[in-house]
């Protein structure tokens, strides 16, 4: 049985967030990309992203079939930077750019194949409040939808 489709979106977003490189025409590399919250906040590295389904969304039932939207969250720590603001800025803007480019690609398995939709609904917050210690985070949330001919294929 193959998992839900919300599994099979976060599990994407982590395998894109893990294509991410300097050499592919990004900013950075990030050192760790997870799932785990554990591993997101034990594991060493400069530049950390996790991705986790969050909270909110709706389901909508039209005569059988199901639309559900829910949303993905980005988080990014980025510490023993020069500039840790200036940094986390970019790797957002890594972050955006790669999820919005596989959310246009309607191929099987990418997110635009997985969802109706990928979408920002408002801006990252940005934790400026460690800088001075060299530390800095962001948080961006996605809005997905997924449709099924009934619940079970959600």
């Amino acid at each position: 049985m193959a998992d839900p489709k919300r599994i099979q979106v976060r599990d994407r977003f982590i395998t894109v967030l893990g294509a991410i490189t300097v050499a592919g025409g990004y900013y950075h590399t990030p050192d760790l990309v997870t799932k785990s919250p554990i591993q997101y906040a034990k594991d060493p590295g400069k530049i950390r992203l996790i991705a986790y389904t969050d909270e909110g969304g709706e389901i909508a039932n039209h005569s059988g079939a199901v639309d559900e939207t829910f949303y993905v969250g980005v988080e990014g720590y980025i510490e023993n930077q020069d500039d840790p603001n200036k940094v986390a800025e970019e790797v957002l803007q890594d972050v955006r750019r790669a999820i919005d480019a596989d959310a246009k690609n309607p191929s099987a398995g990418y997110l635009g194949g997985l969802c109706l939709q990928v979408v920002m609904d408002e801006s990252a917050n940005v934790d400026n409040e460690m800088a001075m210690e060299g530390i800095n985070r962001f948080f961006q949330k996605f809005r997905c939808m997924i449709t099924g001919a009934d619940f079970s294929e959600l």
